[in-house]
């Protein structure tokens, strides 16, 4: 799998992840709301009986069944229902009765009523705790599942991140840095020029889920010497040597190639305008028909891009080019075309850029399509 499609894979299971999270959450906020509109709905109900309730104990309390009216109030009411009498509907008509009546079978029908009221307290109870209990077998029921899902998507990224394809390409990897400081003989056809890290997980979002994910998988990088290619390196100001390290092996190799011995190079140091890039390579850019060339000022600069963007257009030249510190170039709208048709010949382009931070971020173009990879 290429590595945008599985970055754009990882994301889809990060996403699919996140969204079993809030189902999980939304089934948990459902219960809490569902279950206080039954504890409300039941409420309100039971202040209807508990209005009643609290009128027939009253009449209680003003006769020989006093006691009876303090138990109930107190709620200890469960062991002496047996022996009350059959349990009748409540009658709030009884109430103009029981304000200048007074004998036991009136007494009688108001706690016959007083059972009614009770019972239906305790019916409302246990209809709301049984519902409620529903709301919380269907609640784990659903994070139950949103878990699980989790687990299984969990699985998927971890089988992603632990593919055939990636072990391969760490292998090569290793591989290629114990020889990206070697000198040539090389292919006929690319040089090696090193490596770059891709982010699986650009915005952390894996590793948020999975915070020991290794999400950083290392690419060698040949130049191809068959076909343009474009490379624009931003580096930290603490990597420089290491970039220019590879520059001047890069251009020391294809000058060691017997088949680019017509490549010309060029060298900008933008800003500074000296040979200080080549490093070691200086005697050999100080011989007698060298393939380097350096920009000692801007008029140099310009020079060597138009003859780079003549290079661009005449598909028998072959041309190096070499922009160190791109964003000093005083001629950008050049660069940018050189830019726009190295591709499309045999051109490479090497433009470097300084970047105030730890990481490097390397973008490699091939056929004028951006490939990003961060270091």
């Amino acid at each position: 799998m290429q590595l945008e499609k599985l970055s754009q894979e990882l994301e889809k299971q990060y996403q699919a992840y996140r969204l079993q999270e809030a189902n999980e959450q939304t089934a948990r906020q459902t219960y809490e709301q569902d279950k206080k509109t039954i504890l409300a709905q039941s409420e309100t109900k039971k202040d209807e009986y508990r209005t009643a309730l609290d009128t027939l104990c009253n009449y209680l309390a003003a006769t020989t069944e006093v006691g009876l009216a303090e138990q109930v109030r107190g709620g200890h009411y469960a062991g002496i229902k047996r022996s009350w009498p059959q349990a009748s509907p409540y009658n709030p008509g009884l109430l103009a009765q029981m304000s200048h009546r007074q004998d036991s079978a009136l007494t009688n029908e108001v706690i016959a009523q007083l059972k009614y009221v009770i019972g239906n307290l305790e019916q409302l109870q246990a209809q709301a705790s049984k519902s409620i209990k529903g709301l919380e077998t269907e609640r784990d029921k659903t994070i139950r599942t949103c878990r699980s899902e989790q687990g299984k998507t969990l699985g998927r990224i971890q089988a992603m991140l632990f593919s055939e394809d990636l072990k391969k390409r760490k292998e090569a990897a290793v591989a290629e840095q114990r020889t990206a400081s070697a000198i040539g003989p090389f292919s006929a056809t690319e040089i090696p020029f090193g490596y770059y890290e891709w982010s699986l997980d650009p915005q952390n979002h894996i590793r948020s889920i999975l915070p020991k994910a290794e999400t950083q998988v290392v690419c060698n990088v040949g130049i191809s010497l068959t076909q343009g290619k474009v490379a624009s390196v931003e580096y930290a100001p603490n990597k420089e040597r290491d970039l220019l390290g590879g520059l001047r092996r890069l251009m020391l190799n294809i000058s060691l190639n017997t088949g680019e011995r017509s490549r010309k190079l060029y060298v900008i140091d933008c800003g500074r305008y000296n040979d200080d890039i080549l490093g070691p390579l200086k005697p050999m850019a100080g011989k007698k028909n060298s393939p380097i060339r350096i920009a000692w000022n801007q008029a140099d600069e310009a020079a060597i891009l138009n003859d780079v963007a003549e290079a661009c257009i005449d598909p028998n030249k072959k041309a190096l080019l070499v922009v160190h510190n791109c964003e000093k170039c005083s001629a950008r709208g050049t660069l940018q075309q050189i830019a726009l048709r190295a591709g499309g010949n045999n051109v490479l382009l090497f433009v470097t850029n300084v970047k105030t931070d730890d990481r490097i971020n390397r973008h490699i173009l091939s056929n004028n399509s951006l490939k990003k990879s961060i270091i």
